[in-house]
C-alpha cells in the first residue's frame, strides 16, 4: 500500500512539469488551419476544462467561457478520455455540428456548435477562415 502512494506522487510531479510548459510554445505547435469551434481545454480531475473559448469561433458565440466543464460531446461523456482524444471529437468537417454539454457554476447547459475552419498567422489567435 505505502509503494501505491509514492508512484501516484511521481505521476503528479510530472504531471505538474508538464503543466509548467509556456503556453507559446505549446499554442506554436498547433496547426495552422484546422475545423473546429474554437475552444482551448485543460484537463482538471479527468474532465476537460475550457481555457479559451476563442473570438469568432462558434463556442464563444454560443456562451461558452473559460471555467466551463465540458461533460458530454454528442452524448458521450468526456470524463476518463484524453485530451487528444476530446480535442479529436471536437474537430471535424467545417459546416458539421456536436452537442456538447457544459457546466458552470453547477448548472448544466446544453449547446449545439457548429465547426469553423479556424486559421492562425505565427504569434496570433485563430480566427475563421476568410
Amino acid at each position: 500500500m505505502s509503494l501505491v502512494r509514492p508512484r501516484r506522487m511521481l505521476v503528479l510531479a510530472v504531471t505538474v512539469l508538464g503543466l509548467a510548459c509556456e503556453r507559446k510554445q505549446v499554442v506554436a505547435s498547433f496547426p495552422e488551419r484546422f475545423a473546429g469551434v474554437g475552444l482551448e481545454l485543460r484537463m482538471d480531475d479527468g474532465v476537460p476544462v475550457v481555457v479559451r473559448a476563442h473570438a469568432g469561433g462558434s463556442a464563444a458565440e454560443a456562451g461558452v467561457t473559460a471555467g466551463d466543464r465540458l461533460l458530454m460531446i454528442d452524448g458521450a461523456a468526456t470524463q476518463g478520455q484524453s485530451l487528444g482524444d476530446i480535442v479529436m471529437r471536437i474537430r471535424g468537417e467545417p459546416g458539421s455540428q456536436i452537442t456538447i454539454e457544459t457546466e458552470r457554476d453547477g448548472q448544466r447547459v446544453l449547446v449545439v456548435l457548429t465547426r469553423r475552419e479556424l486559421v492562425r498567422k505565427a504569434g496570433e489567435e485563430y480566427r475563421p477562415a476568410q
